[in-house]
């Protein structure tokens, strides 16, 4: 028979790492994990290979190979049967530089802390400009936003010959950048800098074409030199473990776009809670999805010389902010019993799943800053844009005597309470408009809708009693964010759903008013004729306008303005999430081309 080795091929694509340590691994530690990762294997190894040494160019490295099967059920049943097994077969390739490490793998699960003794992800500024030449195409991108907002667009894919020639850089300082394609002639790269993986497209390779190709990288890496490049567009990456003493985390957001996709393609098929040794309770999945989706403030606890940073939350109440000497991980006792459960039979508990890729956002005091994707990023033009920020909100007088959101109302009501916010758009608003719809309620897009021109205006509204509140003002961010694909309606929406809804008085608790929700123009008919004719013009322009009295503009300022200048005051941790907020909400608006108006008090 011929040797294994040489009938393996593999694909240019692995991780790779930096070690902690200048030194081969022992063949204790490859024993170990080998076991580790074959703890369900079928049979013996088909192939166990550990620390062959070679030279490459020079370079000196040890790899290390094992390959076996192992059994699994199929993930559309949900207990095992008799003779209805799937047969697997997966792979753990190491390839050990001392300095850096390559991992190829298939099928494979590790402990953590055992795959990744000594590892440290590449440096992100190092991987993003790795290939970068100066005449390289960048192809593609996939992004995370670094909003706050819940309900904000987590992330987008640009693609093109060469975006550097068609993408514009408004906003990107918003994005991190998740992982590109370039081309350098011939050659295509793609790298993912969240998991420092690389893959080269092209044919598969055999193991010693493999290993040329590792240590051709490894290489480049100990040369590299940082320069700047058209990726400095986006939010800028900045060393953490210097910057780490200076931090104090305020609000995270569990990025769930992985785990959407992974329930999804049901790589994952259920959660369940560990009671004790035999008991244990499925979680739906959606109920997971549900506790996870909102921002979480994150208190500050100090009890003696210790300082615990706690997440507010409902699903796993002791979760707490790690804040490592190298990264920042989530930690808690009771998310150690909630484990997701995948296809392949494996399980993973909720915290190591989201550790493991990293998929949250982290908001400090320090209002530009921002960790994500394992890494430390600065917005260095939050602060200064803070004066364009405030030119969206109004002030109004008018506001300073609300009370409510909508008032109070009996059978014989034709209008609006006089201290309500309704009151307020009602004869604020409405009257400037061609035509105007009362939306609340039902199948709603919005509290109003208004048509001016060639206008559309969604109007949320929301009463508070505070004066600088984020929680409230995220509330209604992320409901009008929720509604803007309804600014591009199916052809039947408004000619059968919504003239029946705006052809009938507003009912509320029960009581039918006598409040027509044709609030300004002649018929309902007439109205939606008006509104289909608006959305088919080439000139057609969309507003989206929040009325608020919980904000005051001034105060606003004021507290912006002590963040510019570094002024201590009491709403620090507030004013810090509602400009992230904001900033989130304009960029958001500015990505779909809607004009975004705030009225609040003066």
């Amino acid at each position: 028979m011929s040797n294994p080795l040489d009938r393996i091929i593999l694909n240019e694509n692995a991780y790779f790492y930096t070690k902690d340590t200048n030194s081969f691994y022992s063949n204790a530690h490859i024993t170990d994990l080998f076991v580790d990762i074959s703890r369900n294997k079928s049979g013996n190894y088909l192939l166990n290979i550990k620390k062959q040494s070679k030279q490459i160019r020079g370079i000196p490295l040890e790899f290390s190979i094992c390959v076996f099967k192992y059994v699994t059920i199929p993930s559309f049943i949900d207990k095992p049967i008799p003779r209805w097994e799937e047969e697997k077969i997966a792979y753990l390739l190491i390839v050990d530089f001392k300095d850096h490490v390559l991992i190829s793998k298939k099928s494979v699960f590790s402990r953590e802390d055992l795959l990744h003794k000594d590892l440290v992800s590449l440096d992100y500024s190092t991987l993003a400009t790795l290939f970068v030449e100066d005449s390289t195409n960048f192809e593609r991108f996939t992004l995370n936003n670094t909003s706050v907002s819940s309900d904000a667009i987590k992330g987008k894919t640009l693609e093109a010959n060469d975006l550097r020639k068609s993408f514009s850089g408004f906003g990107a300082s918003k994005y991190v950048v998740n992982s590109l394609r370039l081309s350098n002639n011939e050659e295509k790269t793609s790298i993912a800098l969240n998991t420092s993986r690389i893959s080269n497209y092209g044919e598969k390779r055999y193991l010693n074409e493999l290993l040329n190709w590792a240590a051709t990288t490894v290489l480049r890496i100990r040369t590299h030199v940082q320069k700047n490049s058209f990726l400095n567009i986006f939010a800028t990456p900045i060393d953490y473990e210097s910057n780490r003493g200076l931090l104090t985390p305020i609000s995270l957001l569990f990025s769930l776009t992985r785990l959407n996709n992974h329930i999804e393609s049901q790589e994952i098929t259920g959660c369940e809670l560990y009671i004790n040794e035999d008991k244990s309770r499925v979680i739906p999945l959606l109920e997971i999805l549900k506790s996870l989706k909102n921002v979480f403030d994150i208190e500050k606890v100090v009890s003696g010389s210790d300082v615990l940073y706690k997440v507010s939350n409902k699903l796993v109440k002791d979760i707490v902010v790690m804040m490592n000497r190298k990264s920042i991980t989530l930690s808690s006792k009771k998310a150690k019993n909630l484990n997701f459960k995948f296809n392949d039979g494996s399980t993973e508990n909720l915290l190591q799943y989201f550790n493991r890729h990293n998929d949250y956002i982290i908001n400090f005091e320090d209002l530009s800053l921002v960790y994500t994707s394992r890494k430390l990023f600065k917005d260095s033009k939050l602060v200064g844009f803070i004066d364009n920020f405030l030119e969206i909100f109004t002030g109004n007088s008018a506001l300073l005597t609300t009370t409510s959101e909508k008032g109070t109302f009996n059978t014989t009501s034709v209008g609006f309470s006089t201290t309500s916010i309704f009151h307020y758009i009602d004869n604020i608003l409405v009257p400037a408009s061609d035509y105007a719809f009362l939306d609340d309620l039902g199948d709603e897009w919005a509290d109003f809708i208004t048509l001016k021109d060639n206008k559309i205006s969604f109007i949320h509204a929301k009463n508070g009693d505070t004066q600088l509140s984020a929680s409230s003002f995220h509330d209604i961010v992320g409901q009008a964010l929720k509604n803007i694909g309804n600014f591009s309606p199916s052809d039947d929406q408004l000619s059968t759903t919504k003239n029946t809804k705006w052809s009938k008085n507003y009912i509320l608790d029960g009581i039918t008013t006598k409040i027509p929700r044709l609030r300004n123009g002649g018929t309902v008919d007439a109205a939606v004729t008006a509104y289909e004719k608006i959305l088919v013009s080439a000139n057609v322009r969309k507003e989206i306008i929040l009325v608020i009295d919980f904000i005051s503009k001034g105060l606003l300022q004021d507290r912006l303005q002590n963040l510019q200048n570094n002024i201590a005051f009491r709403e620090r941790s507030q004013v810090i999430q509602l400009l992230w907020i904001i900033s989130s909400l304009i960029n958001s608006c500015s990505e779909n081309g809607i004009e975004i108006h705030v009225h609040c008090k003066p």
